[in-house]
């Protein structure tokens, strides 16, 4: 018995809500409304902003564990460093889900971003993909 591929028949669930939404704010389906575009953005920025708060809020609630994954990175001061990036995660995070300076938000976000790309993720399943 085959698997049943589930983000396939998600993908397609959303297309048709899309199709039948776009039908409802034109009177036919005319492509893309200027309003489906505003709702994806919106929607793109709400789960990215959930990310970072509960990924920063997970590095401060669970500061030691976070510190010593650090050290074994190589990262000092690690304890420092947990704190830093939990907090920059949660308020980054904050900020984009208001929309609140949220370009001067990307940038640590972004720059946090890389260094655990190089650092944590490394030799994982997207080794060769992304980093060398």
């Amino acid at each position: 018995m085959n698997k049943i591929d589930t983000s396939s028949i998600l993908h397609a669930i959303i297309l048709i809500i899309m199709s039948m939404m776009n039908e409802k704010m034109c009177g036919k389906n005319c492509g893309t409304h200027p309003c489906m575009k505003a709702c994806g953005l919106l929607a793109l920025r709400v789960v990215i902003a959930i990310i970072f708060i509960y990924s920063g809020y997970f590095k401060l609630a669970n500061h030691t564990t976070v510190a010593g994954m650090f050290g074994g990175l190589g990262l000092v001061p690690a304890g420092f460093l947990a704190w830093f990036v939990g907090l920059v995660e949660l308020v980054g995070g904050v900020m984009i889900l208001l929309g609140v300076f949220a370009g001067y938000a990307a940038v640590p976000l972004a720059i946090i971003m890389v260094v655990a790309m190089l650092t944590a993720h490394r030799g994982g399943k997207f080794q060769d993909f992304f980093v060398p």
